[in-house]
């Protein structure tokens, strides 16, 4: 039997224990079954109660210590030993097949360095929402993040720069993460499974639900790199999506002409993308 390559899972955690054992269990019943466990705290305060807690699991401890979110993830990056990485926030949780359906399409796709997938939403009472459909196509990053969180992806590591983590955003860190990986990156391609993959809670502790974080965040990615965005993009951010993070003066006419033409537009080009991905792979939702 051809041995499989190995996937490292940086798992991110801050004084959330009873959620981290539930990602952690949700990777080890994983079916692809070479996985070594990362788990970095970035609670100080939790590092002995931590470790006696996760005896239990076959998993490596690092502790960031209050360096956030990024400063973890880096140190997870640092550590891992696999030819695949995939990052998972510790109130996330994978499907079963998760690992596995995306590993086979990498493998499968040479030219391929990033899959990602669709995710169902959790609240923090256990009730279900909707699905958050995770696109590749990696133009329309320029508009939003449409390949997801960090726990959508998978990853091929060698293509990864440290210089990704960008220390210190206060938001939005997956989609400067995912710009920096496709402009270094131009001739390789981004996939995706089309099925559901994994389950994202929406609280109301997450940093992406606090208005002046997210805003402040995405000010800095968008700063950083407008000058490589087309001007549809720019015109976009400014008249549409983000008239209200201080980008332009709102303007209703333009508003709704250039809102309703583009975001249909961009619907058309999302259902297309799907349609064509599906035909390809054969691949049916879960």
């Amino acid at each position: 039997m051809e041995k499989k390559h190995k996937v490292s899972v940086v798992i991110t955690t801050y004084n959330r224990n009873i959620d981290l054992i539930k990602a952690i269990k949700s990777v080890q019943k994983q079916t692809y079954n070479n996985i070594e466990i990362i788990v970095v705290n970035d609670y100080e305060a939790d590092n002995n109660k931590l470790e006696t807690i996760l005896e239990q699991f076959n998993v490596k401890l690092f502790n960031s210590n209050l360096g956030g979110a990024n400063a973890a993830r880096l140190l997870g990056f640092q550590n891992a030993t696999g030819k695949y990485i995939s990052f998972l926030d510790d109130d996330d949780y994978w499907v079963e097949s998760k690992i596995e359906n995306q590993v086979n399409l990498l493998e499968a796709n040479n030219n391929a360095i990033l899959v990602t997938s669709d995710a169902r939403v959790f609240y923090q009472d256990g009730t279900l929402g909707g699905v958050i459909h995770g696109n590749s196509n990696k133009h329309f990053l320029d508009y939003r993040n449409f390949f997801g969180g960090f726990s959508f992806s998978c990853i091929k590591k060698e293509y990864i720069k440290e210089s990704y983590f960008w220390i210190g955003l206060e938001s939005a860190q997956d989609y400067y993460f995912y710009l920096c990986l496709r402009n270094d990156n131009p001739t390789r391609e981004f996939i995706q499974t089309n099925s559901i993959e994994l389950y994202y809670q929406q609280s109301n502790i997450k940093i992406t639900n606090s208005k002046p974080l997210r805003i402040k965040g995405f000010l800095k990615v968008y700063n950083y790199f407008k000058s490589t965005m087309p001007a549809s993009a720019i015109n976009w951010h400014k008249v549409v999506k983000h008239s209200s993070y201080g980008l332009g003066k709102p303007n209703k006419i333009k508003f709704i002409l250039f809102g309703f033409v583009n975001y249909n537009y961009l619907k058309l080009l999302l259902y297309v993308s799907k349609l064509k991905i599906n035909k390809i792979f054969k691949i049916n939702s879960h």
